[in-house]
């Protein structure tokens, strides 16, 4: 196998997770009746867990490709942890207020934050986040994925650093999974897989928070001036990536960089004495 074909084997792979996501929507789109009679979960929040696991994999996937092994921890990054450690250490009294914040890095290690900021810049695809707006990717990253994954909760009180995880299922019906997934796909261009709400939107909206709570309750306001990811749309939209990134990888436009993501790959499915 030739280190392209590796590669897209493994990109293959990754997107079994989207089959997955798509028996969510079957299930959703056609048995919705079934779910709301039993009490069920939607299963939007376990669908949004393992999507963004399948970003986050991607995301790095395409910062190798094009940066190589530039932002990926080794063995001399570690050796200045530890030099510097060492120095940090002499002042006692210091080090117990950093400690908590000196996290030791692990060789392979990529900053999430930092390779999906990269994805959202640079590739074609469009997520419904503004491309030229850093401080917006990288809200989107840590007060959607991050709360997702360790808090297991998104929805809240607070304005900032909240999201919404919607799910449009109308209708819901025997037969509706295909009409329903040939909807979203149309609609994809205006319609986008996050709905990131104006700064301006959210002011105006905030200035008559009482009045609103009073006459529409405040589940209404939260719907409104919290960003919301759409995983119906979501499901798509990384399914668009995929492919994309796998013909951009059949162009060998990254091909001086094959090498350096099939050791990252290979090296992160090892088991490590440093994890």
């Amino acid at each position: 196998m030739s280190e392209k074909d590796f590669i897209i084997d493994k990109l293959n792979n990754a997107s079994l997770i989207i089959k997955d996501a798509h028996s969510f929507l079957f299930l959703n789109f056609e048995q919705k009746n079934k779910i709301d009679e039993l009490n069920l979960g939607l299963g939007s929040f376990s669908t949004a867990i393992s999507l963004f696991a399948l970003i986050n994999f991607l995301s790095k996937v395409y910062f190798i490709l094009n940066r190589g092994s530039e932002k990926i921890v080794n063995q001399s990054d570690i050796d200045e942890y530890k030099r510097l450690e060492r120095i940090l250490k002499e002042n006692k009294e210091e080090w117990k207020n950093i400690r908590k914040y000196f996290r030791k890095p692990r060789i392979g290690d990529i900053n999430e934050t930092d390779a999906f900021v990269f994805l959202i810049e640079k590739c074609p695809i469009d997520f419904g986040i503004d491309k030229t707006n850093k401080e917006q990717i990288c809200e989107v990253w840590q007060n959607y994925r991050n709360k997702l994954t360790h808090l297991i909760s998104l929805k809240g009180n607070t304005v900032n650093g909240q999201m919404l995880i919607n799910l449009v299922v109308i209708p819901s019906e025997e037969g509706m999974y295909k009409s329903n997934l040939k909807f979203i796909k149309e609609r994809l261009n205006t319609y986008k897989a996050f709905d990131i709400t104006e700064e301006e939107t959210k002011k105006r909206f905030l200035a008559k928070k009482e009045e609103i709570i009073e006459n529409f309750g405040n589940d209404f306001l939260q719907r409104i001036i919290k960003d919301k990811c759409h995983i119906e749309r979501l499901v798509i939209t990384i399914e668009i990536l995929i492919k994309w990134l796998i013909e951009e990888i059949k162009s060998d436009k990254f091909s001086k960089n094959y090498i350096v993501l099939i050791n990252w790959l290979e090296d992160e499915l090892k088991n490590r004495e440093n994890l």
